[in-house]
């Protein structure tokens, strides 16, 4: 009997044991973790509290990258995806907008963010102007800072637009020049014109004339300007200067209304 009883005991042990391996096997991940959780109550490093301090030490103080090296990050090392690096919301890449991430402008070599799904600000991108016949782009308040958008100088009376220390250029604010005794805004190169703040045409030809805009002077820029009628500015893209690019689109599909607008009195002719 005694045999009996061991033996038994054995088939009850064993069947015992074939139950928790398979209550192991069905558990799921929830419970799995509930369990590891619940053997380190008395441990202070877990994995958790790991996870947690490498998110916050080792991420909250990610370096602004430039825009080029920022492409070749492609993932962060975690062992869950990371939302979040300080306050800012990752995007793609890893990355959020600041360092790198999200949608790029459509512009062949540009690597700025898009605003909005194509362009960036500097090709055209973003709310335009909400004045009539206004392209520039909106600043705060959905104007342009020609008419009203943005932060206004500080100083009583003075509608301009506020450059640094809440006041505009004509006020003190901006830059100052950095020649001694001089209060005059800088220009470039921390100098106002008077005091050599200009840069010269950086035409093939070796022109000394003043730079003009875009890094060319008055005579060779004029076959990198806009295409529209009239404008003066460099082209950025399919021979268009920003703020006619900003428009292009709905310039495009005014005239293919137009045009089949125009189809039925066509067909009367």
């Amino acid at each position: 009997m005694a045999k009996k009883r061991t033996l038994s005991a054995v088939v009850q042990a064993s069947a015992s044991e074939g139950r928790q391996e398979l209550n192991e096997e069905t558990k799921s991940d929830d419970e799995h973790h509930r369990d590891a959780v619940a053997q380190d109550d008395g441990n202070d490093e877990t994995e958790d509290s790991v996870y947690i301090s490498v998110e916050l030490t080792d991420f909250a103080d990610f370096p602004i990258l430039d825009k080029h090296d920022a492409l070749e990050i492609e993932n962060l090392e975690s062992d869950r995806p990371i939302l979040r690096i300080g306050e800012y919301r990752v995007r793609s890449r890893g990355v959020c907008k600041r360092h790198g991430g999200g949608r790029l402008c459509l512009i062949p070599d540009c690597q700025n963010s898009a605003v909005g799904l194509e362009y960036c600000v500097s090709h055209g991108g973003g709310k335009g102007c909400l004045r009539e016949e206004c392209t520039k782009a909106a600043q705060v308040g959905g104007y342009c800072k020609a008419h009203g958008g943005g932060s206004r100088c500080q100083v009583d009376g003075c509608k301009k637009s506020s450059q640094t220390n809440g006041r505009c250029r004509l006020h003190g604010g901006g830059k100052r020049c950095t020649a001694p005794g001089c209060t005059k805004g800088a220009q470039r190169l921390g100098l106002c014109a008077a005091h050599g703040g200009y840069h010269i045409c950086q035409h093939e030809s070796g022109c000394p004339r003043k730079d003009r805009g875009g890094g060319y002077c008055e005579t060779h820029r004029r076959d990198l300007e806009c295409s529209s009628v009239g404008c003066k500015r460099l082209r950025k893209a399919h021979g268009l200067c920003t703020t006619h690019l900003r428009v292009g689109d709905h310039n495009d599909l005014m005239a293919i209304l137009d045009e089949l607008l125009d189809m039925p009195k066509q067909r009367l002719r």
